[in-house]
């Protein structure tokens, strides 16, 4: 969401379109995790928990590190063939970042 509300801004100020692209959310590291507080989730998931504090390790219910990539990468290689001729800006937030600056 926030993502998206940066491109609305940046796209009126600019002219760009704006497009949504799934490929591009952020990764589900918390599956099982999802929607519990902490409290209920160290109680019931420790083992959980300690995997979670790696970003590369993956929980029970989250997308893996691996497949994030995988997804994430092969987007941006299909937009770079897409967009040659086209002034474009891709918007993300978090371990979309972080994965571009490894």
């Amino acid at each position: 969401m926030r993502a998206q509300e940066t491109a609305a801004i940046i796209s009126e100020a600019t002219g760009l379109v704006c497009r949504t692209l799934p490929e591009f959310q952020e990764r589900n590291r918390y599956g099982v995790l999802s929607g519990i507080v902490k409290s209920e989730a160290a109680r019931t998931f420790p083992d959980e928990i300690q995997k979670n504090q790696d970003e590369k390790s993956s929980i029970e219910g989250s997308e893996t590190y691996a497949a994030f990539k995988q997804r994430v990468l092969s987007a941006l290689d299909k937009l770079k063939h897409e967009l040659t001729k086209t002034p474009s800006i891709l918007v993300a937030h978090g371990d979309v970042i972080r994965l571009f600056l490894k």
